[in-house]
C-alpha cells in the first residue's frame, strides 16, 4: 500500500516536469526553481536515476544569478530564499557534489 502511494506521488511530480528540464509548482504552470529543487529532492529520495534528473539540475544552474542567489521568480530578485534549497538539491547526488553543480563552489 505504501509503495502504491509513493508511486502515485512520484507520478504526480512527473506530470509537472517540463520538457526542457525543471518543474512547475502546479500542472500547466511555469518553471520555478523552488518547485524544481523540491522535485529533485523527492525524486532522488525515491531512487530516480541521475540521468533523469540532469535536465532539472541544468535548469537550476541557469536560475542562479551572478552573485550566487537563486530567486523564487526572476521578477523578484529579493526573494532568494530558494538558494539553500537549490544547493541542497544540487548536492543530493555524489556526481553533482564532485562536479560542484549547479551551485558553483
Amino acid at each position: 500500500m505504501q509503495n502504491k502511494l509513493i508511486t502515485s506521488y512520484i507520478d504526480k511530480l512527473w506530470e509537472r516536469a517540463l520538457p526542457e528540464g525543471g518543474f512547475t509548482a502546479k500542472i500547466g504552470g511555469n518553471y520555478r526553481p523552488d518547485a524544481t529543487a523540491w522535485a529533485v529532492l523527492a525524486l532522488s529520495a525515491a531512487g530516480t536515476k541521475d540521468d533523469f534528473l540532469e535536465p532539472s539540475w541544468a535548469h537550476l544552474k541557469t536560475s542562479q544569478l551572478k552573485d550566487g542567489r537563486v530567486c523564487a521568480l526572476p521578477e523578484l530578485p529579493d526573494a532568494y530564499w530558494p538558494t539553500p534549497l537549490a544547493i541542497l538539491a544540487s548536492f543530493n547526488s555524489v556526481k553533482q557534489l564532485i562536479r560542484c553543480a549547479p551551485i558553483s563552489c
